[in-house]
């Protein structure tokens, strides 16, 4: 909230500080991260309420576990995000090719997720033969199957969406479009 000058702490110069950023970036990226991400939560717990109100207890604890092992690779987006986004605003600042530094991260996370969705489901079967999933929780397997299907694209979307935000054209349209495209993917799951 402060500007040190001298030692000593200014509150008004950092009250000025956001009221400038309240302005400019900290709406077109801090807010509508905020947003995004708590629809995420809010949508994933909105489908854990109904598994539970519908389906009882038992499919509620197997749909977790499904949704916790496709979550091992939607994890890859934000974490993409994170490296992504520094480069490109350093980018920005000297002049790379931010289309092409995306597409460099862009393509091979998609692959990189596609990849790891199969490798998974792959493995499923054999996690009851190695105790890792047992007793109910095996019944989760093929619904973890059909999530897994969908985790390349939230992958891409997620990173999609950061680069949106970095190079500054987040706000309005295309932060809708992205709230609309994940509550959508939230539905069809």
């Amino acid at each position: 909230m402060g500007i040190v000058r001298g030692g000593l702490v200014d509150p008004l110069l950092g009250i000025d500080v956001i009221r400038r950023g309240v302005r400019g970036g900290f709406l077109e990226f801090g807010f509508q991260s905020w947003i995004l991400g708590y629809m995420g939560t809010l949508s994933f717990n909105l489908i854990m309420y109904l598994v539970y109100i519908y389906l009882g207890p038992g499919f509620t604890g197997i749909y977790g576990l499904a949704a916790a092992i496709a979550n091992a690779v939607t994890a890859l987006g934000p974490a993409v995000s994170t490296v992504m986004n520094s480069r490109l605003s350093q980018g920005l600042g000297v002049g790379i090719d931010v289309g092409r530094a995306f597409r460099e991260y862009a393509i091979p996370s998609f692959i990189a997720a596609s990849l790891l969705a199969q490798l998974i489901v792959l493995a499923l079967p054999a996690l009851p033969m190695m105790g890792i999933i047992s007793g109910e929780y095996v019944k989760s397997i093929p619904y973890a199957s059909v999530l897994l299907g969908y985790t390349p694209l939230a992958v891409i979307a997620s990173i999609y969406t950061s680069y949106y935000w970095v190079i500054g054209r987040g706000v309005g349209t295309h932060c809708w479009q992205t709230l609309l495209a994940s509550a959508l993917g939230c539905l069809l799951t």
